[in-house]
């Protein structure tokens, strides 16, 4: 037995009407498969390859994230709300912003806490392992900007 997404099943309840067994049958088929060759596909074996080689691949692979290591730096530079965090990273959206202070929680770089007063307020803030993990981020920028010559963006839209 395959348990599909609820979304995609209400969707095909609405439509039975419309469509006929085989197609809905098709339908459930081709997801199936979908799913299947994304688990079994080329990138996900190179990917499992690299996490289990070292674990520092794992963790380029979390910071790589968009917008991952300006989380952290902000919450670092004294940014412990949402809505500061947010005005500091102008651009971020709030789905993605809320993404990665789950995930950076999740891993224990940052810890959430929960402020009882009226109205309820949350706060983030780095753990130890989060300030140990951006001392080291800080000094691969230092080694970026001094060592290293990239082409700025701005430069490459002119």
């Amino acid at each position: 037995m395959f348990v599909i997404n609820g979304t995609f099943c209400n969707m095909l309840f609405l439509l039975h009407n419309n469509l006929n067994n085989f197609t809905i049958a098709y339908i459930i088929l081709k997801i199936l498969v979908m799913a299947e060759r994304k688990l079994s596909s080329t990138n996900y074996y190179n990917q499992a390859f690299l996490e289990e080689k070292c674990a520092l691949n794992e963790l380029i692979y979390l910071l790589s994230k968009r917008w991952m290591t300006e989380v952290l730096f902000s919450i670092e530079a004294g940014n412990n709300r949402f809505t500061s965090l947010k005005d500091d990273l102008e651009h971020i959206s709030d789905h993605i912003l809320a993404d990665r202070l789950k995930l950076l929680e999740q891993q224990g770089l940052i810890h959430k806490a929960y402020l009882p007063v009226n109205p309820p307020r949350t706060e983030y803030e780095l753990s130890a392992k989060g300030a140990e993990l951006s001392d080291l981020l800080d000094g691969l920028c230092n080694f970026a900007e001094t060592q290293m010559q990239f082409q700025q963006l701005t430069t490459l839209i002119k």
